[in-house]
């Protein structure tokens, strides 16, 4: 009876390719529109399920027996993480199954969701043509059973406990690397300051050597203008004989 202002009404989803239709004693209809070159709507659609007033059923079917209200057997299901109790209906006799020749069939679940419009929140094919969809409603919330029961909160404290801060093979193994790197850097110190040593010991060899060779330079220099001294001398002495 809670559900009655909801009673052969239509609420909707719109996804982002299928669009879903649930209407309440009616039927469970999954569409697709789409606008042709001529400007035509073409729709693309399945019944999901169809309620018994419309197929005509007089008994109802073993899932419809089982999801009538009992309030010492409130099922409940997880919804965003909350286990939440809820009451279902099943429409049966849908659109053939291209998979399994099976008419289409859907389970709906109803939830209290205090303040909230009546609105489609989950579709979900839970098996082969086999399909759940879920309702909010604040309707069901005039039922305290439907309420879902809040949870109680504990804090959590806790105490760093005395010990190492770091696992002993973790620190042994930082421990190596430290020494590694370490021995890395006074090898490679060392091969650098023997780079530095071979770089002086050679600039002195050149220079050594360039000093020679100026100073055999100057002295070849100086030979030849003796040399051409020593010939001035001669040719003034035979000019005076």
């Amino acid at each position: 009876t809670l559900l009655v202002p909801m009673r052969n009404k239509c609420v909707m989803r719109m996804e982002s390719y299928w669009n879903y239709e649930v209407c309440l004693d009616q039927h469970i209809r999954q569409f697709h529109e789409e606008q042709t070159t001529n400007k035509a709507v073409q729709v693309t659609e399945y019944f999901l399920g169809r309620s018994n007033k419309i197929t005509g059923r007089t008994e109802p079917t073993p899932q419809q027996l089982a999801a009538r209200y009992d309030p010492e057997h409130i099922p409940s299901f997880l919804l965003d993480g909350v286990s939440t109790p809820y009451y279902s209906e099943f429409y049966l006799d849908g659109t053939q199954c291209d998979l399994t020749g099976a008419l289409r069939e859907t389970e709906v679940r109803f939830v209290c969701a205090p303040g909230a419009y009546s609105s489609v929140v989950q579709v979900a094919e839970t098996s082969t043509c086999k399909y759940l969809v879920v309702i909010e409603t604040s309707l069901l919330c005039a039922n305290a059973d439907f309420v879902v029961k809040s949870q109680k909160t504990h804090s959590i404290t806790c105490t760093s406990l005395e010990g190492p801060k770091r696992p002993k093979m973790l620190q042994e193994m930082l421990d190596e690397q430290t020494d590694t790197q370490r021995r890395l850097k006074a090898e490679f110190a060392r091969q650098d300051a023997a780079r530095r040593r071979q770089q002086q010991t050679v600039q002195a060899h050149q220079y050594n050597q360039g000093t020679q060779a100026a100073q055999q330079r100057k002295l070849t220099q100086q030979q030849q203008q003796e040399s051409v001294h020593q010939q001035h001398l001669q040719q003034q002495q035979q000019k005076q004989q």
